[in-house]
């Protein structure tokens, strides 16, 4: 009787060293060392925040790839990444199935330059963006860089500022040295009738567009130069007291600088102010 006990009690011992032992396997072959960054450990992105990343070899010790992941704000996101010491990358977004939305884009620009792409998706659902090394001649594909993402086609954290009637508002466009090409402007229609200013300074041709609240395009864009000094404009038909947005690219003309400063402003009087 005292043997079985014995008996009973050693394979109880048993039982419990093989358990411990399992759990110790469980722990050697599956690490709970992920890191920030791993596709089972993405990071999380704001929508209008700059987030950084970095893209290391692995070589050192580092990872080729990174994963974040965003809640959709609209059924339009904008991805935007600006360069740093890593200047080329390929980006995939995917939904939580991780099946690719469209394709990946390959993307880069010297350091201080952004680049961007959109995808539609649906607003409230969540999904992930694949970071990847990627190569180009001339171009470093290791090094840090910022993502972000908006719901409006311009880069986080930049500002859209308000126009005020016949106040003129001064901006650069300068993709070379690090800014946008381009700027958005909004304000609220005073008359049926609008007419917007470009007075050039450095800056001699550009090309402007007005848009409503939902990003429809009023009428088509129209493509203003000039010398140092001089002021162009043109209108469109609006309804009074609702908002619209004034976007200015980039222009492109033989003699005409299209990098610099400008001013910009509207009224319903259709004279340029002072």
């Amino acid at each position: 009787m005292i043997k079985r006990k014995s008996n009973f009690i050693f394979t109880i011992c048993c039982l419990i060293v093989i358990c411990f032992g399992f759990i110790s396997c469980d722990t050697v072959f599956e690490s709970t060392d992920i890191k920030e960054g791993e596709k089972k450990n993405p990071i999380l992105l704001t929508e209008d925040k700059w987030t950084n990343g970095k893209i290391l070899d692995p070589a050192s010790g580092g990872s080729d790839e990174q994963w974040f992941y965003f809640v959709a704000t609209a059924d339009t996101q904008y991805v935007y990444v600006k360069f740093s010491t890593l200047e080329v990358l390929k980006a995939s977004i995917y939904d939580e199935d991780l099946n690719m939305i469209g394709t990946s884009v390959q993307m880069k620009g010297d350091s201080g330059t952004v680049a961007d792409f959109s995808r539609q998706l649906t607003k409230d659902e969540s999904y992930y963006i694949k970071i990847e090394k990627n190569s180009s001649y001339g171009y470093s594909n290791t090094g840090s860089y910022w993502i972000g993402f908006t719901d409006f086609p311009a880069r986080p954290e930049k500002t859209i500022p308000e126009l005020n009637v016949d106040t003129w508002k001064n901006s650069t466009i300068d993709p070379n040295s690090g800014g946008d090409s381009y700027d958005w402007y909004t304000f609220t229609a005073t008359s049926s009738t609008q007419y917007v200013y470009a007075k050039f300074s450095t800056l001699e041709v550009l090309k402007a567009s007005i848009y409503d609240e939902d990003l429809n395009m009023i009428g088509t864009s129209v493509q203003m130069k000039g010398d140092s000094g001089t002021v162009a404009n043109f209108s469109r038909q609006l309804t009074k007291d609702e908002s619209y947005y004034i976007k200015i690219e980039k222009g492109s003309s033989y003699g005409y600088s299209n990098t610099g400063s400008y001013w910009i402003t509207f009224n319903d009087s259709g004279s340029a102010p002072y």
